[in-house]
């Protein structure tokens, strides 16, 4: 099994680099995409933003971390942080949750991290994005909890409606609004 998913992480991180290498301009070393063959919509996602709100249902994202990854446990003082950063190729997604759990009596720190990086390519009204590779950490009083690596998974379509420097992403009872950083 160790040998398959090593030979889907080489695959995809080939697929990546060639789709960046393709985007790559004639002697110039740097990126450049000509408009002419850039969707105008598709345009407009790229550039980085960071998630404003998150809730999932009708909870808050961090309530609802709590009681399905942190077993019920409430975080003390969560600090999230999520970002989207849309490219040519890929989108690059990054998580940051940090807080004190309460453990018998004592209070802890608690991290969690991670990063995955998906194709993507907008439809009709549609945000279709592919995890292709990337991990998930978290860390209970400085010491590793979970250490997850992802590879490539089916596309997930993403309800997306992007209005000037706001932009709202819902799957299923998932629902963000980012605003555009840069």
């Amino acid at each position: 099994m160790a040998g398959k998913n090593r030979n889907d992480a080489d695959r995809i991180r080939k697929d990546l680099l060639s789709a960046v290498g393709n985007s790559l301009g004639s002697g110039t070393g740097g990126y450049s995409l000509s408009s002419s063959v850039t969707d105008p919509q598709r345009k407009k996602l790229f550039g980085l933003w960071r998630v404003e709100e998150h809730l999932v249902g009708e909870s808050d994202y961090i309530e609802h971390f709590s009681r399905s990854t942190l077993n019920g446990r409430p975080l003390l003082n969560p600090q999230y942080l999520a970002e989207y950063e849309f490219r040519p190729a890929v989108c690059l997604k990054r998580v940051d949750i940090i807080g004190i759990l309460d453990i018998e009596g004592r209070e802890v720190p608690y991290s969690y991290r991670m990063r995955l990086a998906l194709t993507w390519e907008i439809g009709s009204g549609v945000l279709k994005v592919q995890p292709e590779l990337g991990y998930q950490y978290s860390s209970v009083d400085g010491v590793a909890s979970t250490v997850r690596d992802f590879y490539s998974s089916p596309p997930v379509a993403v309800v997306f409606v992007l209005k000037d420097q706001s932009l709202v992403l819902e799957e299923g009872g998932d629902r963000k609004i980012l605003r555009r950083i840069s």
